[in-house]
């Protein structure tokens, strides 16, 4: 049953997201919850974290823009009073009024223009205005709200582009761009065949026959127009003046295509008969034969059969004009297509055939038709479905009956063994359930996860379904694989009297899960108030707890499901958890940021710092996921700011560590120890600097922490922002005195890590900061050192010198050949490094590789394959022997190889 699982998912995902740590984006919480219009945590968002608010999103938009589209008037009324720019275009150049506009939200758009928005975008701007959103939409109400603001009736984005006439027109909208004219917008060829105004456009082209081929900025022609909006006579009158009726647009889009996909028949017709061509480019993937066909245009489909159209789709995989004709529910096209050809059993992307288009539509002729012409009845798609799984989706009952008498399989499964009977089960389609156990379906046959076609009823609360399949055997106490009846799904989607009456036909309320989870948890979930009352009247046990140890309040906490917990808690649930539980209420609801659910925990008593698994305290997880309303509840009850976890964490390192600046400010103003060390000797700064998050790092730098601590691996702070590839924090550590020559346990300073990010950012701060450790080696030695030949190629392509002498005169070569790098070392020698260069023991980098090779001998049980002890040994002795080997014989070629000199020859 994949109801329960799914509320199961939601609870671990939550789990896992408070107890291992998962990262928790605020500036994308922001915008969800500014597109979803949810107020409240656009505010609890804000003040957790009072960024930008004209900052980016991932798509280009602000929360402003966001709120503005999806028509919350509320958050942008708020969001401008917090300040949010009402000017602010996207990385599309497109404003929020812009989007208010295109959308018709008028509300908002007289809020954005009464708070300074314009009405017509700067000059400089080559943007599309609001009035071309609102035109193209059809936006009536908005185009005259948006002329009694000053809007300009003939704006474009730039000369010669559209105009919001131009746009109204070619998307058919009548009323919108007769209010255009009548605030003065001008006729042209473009707009004149679009609304078919024949009188005008005849003059005009007698005047300048030019004008029949002239192009708006998509290539589009006056031809377009007309025929994308069916008007016949102007497109008589355009190919008469010697307009190129092939002419293909910028996204492949002819005359013709558009007059099909808009239903043009007439027109596609005129089109085809003067010699219009079936197909565009070889770039352009338009099937004007599949489109007409899918249309149930009968002429168009057989002038373009005429006309050579292929009855196989131009790109493999894609839908046949049969399967658009099948859809259609048009025989004469079916029987068009198969006379010429039409391969019935063709499969499109997703596997379906012709068949199962039909009998999804419900035309028993066609179906009929398909099958005695070869169609097979058990064709199975990419889901394994067959098109009696279609036709009992859909509820067609002739074409299920059909399908079974033509020799289609009753109990035949999908991918997750669900039959027929499952899918009329689960879309309450009651009659086809009815005709399919009449034919034999099993009423109890389970899918691959256990779940019986009553579970499905259940889950919709499908009482006249439930019946039916009753009355035919089906077994009320039937459990899937996590032990859940068809009871927990009724239960789970708040349906009371599915519930009321599985329980008189012997469904069990007070069983549980195999996870432990019981019908209470479930409704906890599902929020319905009678529901929970219902169970624990009927003596379900109000805090049973699952196997994670979390009882049906705890459940609510998870989805913030105020209300419900306020009533659990009104019903006596207990609100402190349950001994050993991976988590309690308050601690979920700290991690969740759910600040009312907090407050009542806390008032009721519950102790502020109890622990649970990792001896993380609520305080912990409000502080990690940057929650700051919670962190400040949680320390007004007294919890303790230097609680420390079972790896030493307190809720400032986690902070530190999730970049939680608002949160780090306030536990150090509160006395947190801001060089508090975990048990691997990480401090908050270390953990700040790991993370790549500079504004807390520079807001502990400004307070006291010590820039020079090391980890158990010997790393600074400096060590750790060069492997996150921060520049940023790089810099403020250096400016703040942090030493660049010290060493970590493996033997590295900041610099090898930094080398090896492969970022431009990174390359141009080195470069242009001239950084040192004080050792002379280069980045490009440290590329060859960390045996990456993109990051050696990388600097190459910086101009980096491959014959650099670093430490001991060593070159980059002499680093690749001591570290057994052979891939490098080929890189480095086709790129002008000298091969017998010497350091300044007087060593090549073949005797140095000679070197490595000896303190690693290849042992006897390296030379078999399998050996799974020493495995790392064996493969460093492998790789520099291959490495000597390598250097062996580059030492036998002349000089001239490498394309230099040797150094006694430059001597």
């Amino acid at each position: 049953m994949r109801q329960k699982k799914m509320f199961g998912l939601i609870v671990l995902l939550a789990l896992a997201r408070l107890l291992v740590g998962g990262d928790c984006d605020q500036e994308e919480s922001i915008f969800t919850a500014a597109a979803e219009g949810n107020l409240e945590r656009v505010q609890t968002f804000y003040t957790n974290e009072p960024l930008d608010i004209n900052k980016l999103d991932h798509d280009g938009q602000t929360p402003l823009s966001l709120a503005a589209e999806n028509g919350h008037v509320e958050i942008v009324q708020w969001l401008i009073e917090k300040g949010a720019d009402v000017n602010l275009p996207d990385e599309n150049n497109k404003s929020s009024l812009d989007y208010a506009a295109e959308k018709g939200h008028l509300e908002i758009a007289k809020l954005l223009l009464d708070h300074g928005a314009p009405a017509n975008p700067p000059g400089q701007c080559q943007c599309r205005s609001p009035l071309h959103y609102a035109a193209e939409a059809g936006q009536v109400e908005m185009i005259e709200l948006l002329f009694s603001r000053g809007a300009q009736v003939d704006a474009q984005a730039k000369p010669g582009g559209l105009r919001p006439i131009d746009l109204a027109v070619w998307n058919g909208h009548v009323r919108a761009a007769e209010v255009l004219m009548k605030h003065g917008a001008k006729d042209d060829a473009f707009t004149l065949a679009g609304l078919g105004k024949i009188g005008p456009l005849q003059r005009l082209l007698d005047q300048d026959p030019s004008l029949a081929n002239i192009k708006d900025e998509d290539a589009n022609t006056p031809l377009h127009y007309g025929a994308g909006n069916g008007r016949l006579e102007a497109c008589q009158l355009l190919v008469q003046k010697g307009a190129n009726i092939n002419g293909q647009g910028d996204y492949c889009q002819r005359p013709l295509d558009l007059a099909i996909d808009r239903g043009q028949v007439n027109v596609s017709l005129f089109l085809l008969q003067s010699g219009a061509e079936i197909y565009a480019g070889k770039d352009c993937q338009q099937d004007p034969l599949y489109d007409t066909a899918r249309k149930g245009q009968v002429a168009v489909v057989k002038l373009l059969l005429e006309k050579g159209a292929n009855v196989s789709p131009r790109e493999k995989g894609c839908s046949t004009a049969l399967h658009g004709a099948a859809e259609s529910g048009s025989l004469e096209t079916v029987k068009l297509l198969v006379d010429h050809g039409a391969n019935v059993n063709a499969k499109d992307s997703n596997g379906n055939t012709p068949l199962h288009a039909a009998a999804s539509k419900g035309n028993p002729d066609i179906v009929r038709f398909l099958i005695a012409r070869g169609a097979r009845v058990s064709a199975k798609n990419d889901l394994k479905e067959e098109p009696l799984h279609e036709a009992a989706r859909e509820g067609k009952d002739q074409a299920v009956a059909l399908l079974l008498d033509l020799g289609a399989d009753v109990k035949a499964g999908d991918h997750t063994e669900e039959t027929a009977l499952h899918v009329a089960a689960g879309s309450g389609k009651v009659g086809t359930a009815r005709l399919l156990i009449a034919r034999g379906a099993d009423v109890n046959a389970p899918d691959d996860s256990g779940s019986t076609p009553l579970h499905k009823a259940a889950h919709d609360g499908n009482l006249e379904m439930m019946k039916l399949l009753l009355q035919h055997g089906a077994q009320v106490t039937a459990k899937e694989d996590g032990g859940s009846t068809p009871l927990f799904d009724a239960v789970g989607q708040g349906h009371l009297d599915a519930v009321k009456w599985l329980v008189s036909k012997g469904g069990d309320i007070k069983e549980v899960t195999s996870d432990g989870s019981s019908t209470l948890h479930l409704a906890a979930l599902s929020g319905s108030q009678e529901m929970i009352q219902y169970l624990i009247e009927n003596g379900v046990e109000i805090d049973r707890a699952d196997e994670d140890g979390l009882t049906p309040l705890a459940y609510t906490t998870v989805l913030g499901l105020e209300e419900t917990f306020r009533f659990l808690l009104q019903q006596g649930a207990d609100h402190r958890g349950k001994p050993g539980a991976a988590s309690t209420p308050l601690h979920l609801a700290s991690g969740m940021g759910w600040k009312k659910t907090v407050a009542m925990l806390l008032a009721e008593g519950v102790p502020v710092d109890t622990r649970v698994k990792e001896k993380k305290t609520p305080l912990h997880l409000a502080s990690e996921e940057g929650f700051i309303e919670s962190v400040e509840l949680l320390v007004a009850h007294g919890a303790d700011i230097q609680a420390a976890d079972t790896t030493g964490d307190t809720p400032l390192l986690l902070a530190a560590q999730k970049g939680r600046r608002t949160v780090v400010k306030f536990l150090i103003e509160k006395g947190a120890e801001v060089n508090v060390r975990n048990h691997d000797v990480v401090t908050p700064l270390l953990a700040a600097a790991g993370s790549g998050n500079p504004a807390c790092v520079k807001l502990l730098l400004e307070n006291g922490a010590d820039i020079k601590v090391r980890d158990t691996n010997g790393q600074t702070p400096l060590h750790a922002a060069a492997l996150s590839g921060s520049v940023e924090i790089a810099d403020l550590l250096l400016k703040a005195g942090a030493k660049t020559d010290v060493k970590d346990s493996e033997g590295f300073t900041y610099l090898f890590y930094l080398s090896n990010q492969k970022s431009p950012q990174v390359a141009d701060y080195i470069l242009n900061n001239k950084l040192s450790d004080g050792t002379k080696n280069t980045p490009l030695h440290y590329a060859a050192l960390a045996g990456d030949p993109e990051a050696v190629k990388f600097w190459i392509e910086r101009k980096m010198d491959v014959n650099a002498r670093g430490r001991h005169r060593r070159t980059p070569l002499h680093l690749a050949a001591l570290a057994c790098e052979v891939d490098v070392a080929k890189v480095l020698l086709e790129n002008g490094a000298k091969p017998k260069a010497r350091d300044i023991l007087l060593k090549s980098p073949a005797e140095l590789a000679a070197k490595s090779a000896k303190e690693h001998p290849m042992k006897d049980t390296c030379k078999s394959e399998g050996e799974e002890e020493g495995k790392e040994t064996c493969n460093d002795a492998k790789a520099c022997a291959e490495t000597e080997s390598f250097f062996r014989e580059q030492a036998k070629k002349p000089d001239q190889v490498s394309g230099v000199k040797n150094e006694s020859q430059e001597k």
